[in-house]
């Protein structure tokens, strides 16, 4: 059961989401709207209200005669997800090395730390090394001081969290991650964009081959 605070279609919309990437809801499993809110114990209202904006935000597919059904994360969708995250990535990290101050690079810093230390603990829960992961791109984010630009990269890792499950399992994958946040913590050390823009563009380029190589999750 959820708590009673309005409004219930964020609330069902965030826990389905969740149930998305944690796995509780497997691709291609309709979402039926009677035992969701049976099961969340809220009305058929907010359900179908937070069905339509999964719809809307690319997690759930509108099929004929079976409604709406987990979208199937295959190596095409995700790769056009990392098209445009590279797109976006790149031009954060341009603005963030031009607004980079000190006060900013100590908190970058602090993140490339945990990070450092999570690899070398070998034994951090997948999930948990995901979120050091983001929390170091969100600073970046913040730096560039572009909201829409956040908001529209914020959904899109949701998503590519889902392949990230898998894909940074490998402890090798976790040492290149931490050696290409290395590279792009350096430029933004030296203010230099051009040097930033190349690090994320390598960055992401290898997120991409090891996404593809590693996460298969159409099945």
């Amino acid at each position: 059961m959820i708590e009673k605070q309005m409004p219930y279609k964020y609330k069902v919309y965030e826990i389905i989401k969740k149930g998305i990437i944690d796995g509780t809801y497997q691709a291609g499993v309709e979402l039926n709207e009677r035992t969701l809110s049976e099961t969340l114990g809220v009305s058929r209202t907010p359900i179908r209200e937070a069905i339509q904006m999964l719809e809307h935000d690319g997690w759930v597919v509108l099929e004929t005669y079976k409604g709406a059904v987990i979208r199937s994360f295959d190596h095409k969708y995700l790769s056009d997800l990392m098209k445009v995250r590279t797109a976006l990535e790149v031009s954060a990290v341009e603005d963030a090395a031009k607004h980079i101050t000190e006060e900013y690079l100590k908190e970058i810093r602090r993140l490339f730390e945990v990070q450092r230390q999570a690899v070398e603990e070998t034994n951090v829960p997948v999930y948990q090394f995901i979120q050091m992961d983001r929390e170091f791109h969100l600073a970046i984010y913040k730096l560039s001081e572009n909201k829409t630009l956040i908001s529209l990269l914020d959904n899109l890792n949701d998503m590519i969290c889902v392949a990230g499950m898998r894909a940074l399992t490998s402890d090798v994958r976790r040492q290149e991650t931490l050696a290409e946040h290395k590279e792009v913590l350096n430029a933004l050390e030296e203010g230099d964009p051009q040097k930033a823009i190349q690090a994320m563009r390598y960055h992401m380029e290898k997120t991409t081959e090891n996404i593809q190589q590693h996460a298969d999750i159409s099945q």
